[in-house]
C-alpha cells in the first residue's frame, strides 16, 4: 500500500494516480551504451568501467524516484508525496488549489512527460517531474476540482424559504415566505440582504443563508452579500462554503475578504 492509499481520510478515494515515467532511465541507459562502446577499444576500455560506475547510480537513483514518488487526485484532496528517506508532502483540498501547471520541454512533447506544478492558496508552488501523460493528469485533476467546487457555487435558483420560529433570543419574527400576490413585483422589492442581516444579529444562521441565497439570485456582482453569506456560512461551521464565498467577495474587491485571503 502506497502513501496516498495509507492516508485517505474516511469515505475518500483516489481518481486518478499520475505514473513517472521511464525517461528517468535514459541518462543510466546513455551511460551504460558509452561504457559497451569504449569497451571495443582497447586504448580506452579501463575508461568503460567509469561509465558503469555512474550508469549504476543513475539507475539507482531513477529507480529510487519513480517508487518514492506519487502524486493522485482523490475525491477530496491533490496529494503528491516525494522522497525515500527525506520526505516531501503536498496535501492540498480541493478548495485550495488555484491551478495546475505543465511544463514540457522537446523530449517531453515527443516521448510524452513533464512537469506538474501544483499552485496552491497562499502562493504555495510544488513542482512534481517526469509525470506520464500530464496533460491527461491536469484534465482529470481540474474536472474533478471543479465538480466539487461547483457544488458550493452561489444559487441561481432562490431557496425555498419560510418564516423563521420565533426564538427566546431572537428579536421580532421577519417574514422570510415570498408573496403570493404579484411575485415578481414584491420578489424584486424585498431587501433580502437586510432580512438575512437581521437573522445574523439574531443568530439565526441558516436562515440568514437562505436570505442572502435569494439576495444572490437578484445581485451576482454584490460583494457584501457573498461577504455576509460567508459570516453565516462560518458561524454553522461550513468552513468550505464559507471559503468559497469569501473568495468570491474578494473577487469582486471586498476589501475585508481581499485583507483575509492575503493571511
Amino acid at each position: 500500500m502506497g502513501y496516498v492509499e495509507s492516508n485517505l481520510m474516511s469515505q475518500e478515494r483516489v481518481l486518478h494516480k499520475g505514473d513517472i515515467h521511464w525517461f528517468v532511465f535514459i541518462p543510466s541507459v546513455f551511460f551504460t551504451s558509452f561504457g559497451l562502446m569504449l569497451l571495443t577499444d582497447s586504448k580506452v576500455a579501463p575508461l568503460a568501467g567509469i561509465f558503469f560506475f555512474v550508469a549504476f547510480v543513475l539507475l539507482v537513483k531513477a529507480f529510487l524516484f519513480k517508487i518514492s514518488t506519487e502524486v493522485a487526485v482523490t475525491s477530496k484532496r491533490v496529494i503528491a508525496k516525494m522522497g525515500f528517506i527525506r520526505r516531501s508532502t503536498v496535501e492540498l483540498n480541493h478548495h485550495k488549489v488555484e491551478s495546475l501547471n505543465v511544463n514540457q520541454g522537446i523530449a517531453g512533447r515527443i516521448f510524452g512527460f513533464g512537469t506538474i506544478i501544483v499552485n496552491g492558496t497562499g502562493g504555495a508552488h510544488t513542482p512534481i517531474p517526469n509525470i506520464s501523460d500530464p496533460l491527461v493528469f491536469r484534465r482529470k485533476a481540474m474536472e474533478t476540482i471543479d465538480s466539487t467546487q461547483s457544488t458550493f457555487q452561489p444559487s441561481h435558483q432562490g431557496p425555498a424559504v419560510t418564516a423563521p420560529a420565533q426564538s427566546a433570543h431572537s428579536g421580532p419574527s421577519v417574514n422570510m415566505s415570498p408573496p403570493k400576490a404579484e411575485p415578481k413585483k414584491e420578489k424584486l422589492g424585498t431587501d433580502w440582504y437586510s432580512i438575512g442581516k437581521e437573522h445574523i444579529k439574531a443568530n439565526e444562521y441558516k436562515q440568514a443563508i437562505a436570505a442572502l441565497s435569494y439576495a444572490v439570485k437578484n445581485d451576482l456582482n454584490n460583494r457584501d452579500i457573498y461577504y455576509l453569506r460567508a459570516v453565516a456560512y462560518s458561524k454553522l461551521a461550513d468552513n468550505i462554503k464559507s471559503l468559497e464565498d469569501i473568495k468570491t467577495a474578494a473577487r469582486l474587491g471586498h476589501p475585508k475578504a481581499v485583507e483575509y485571503l492575503n493571511k
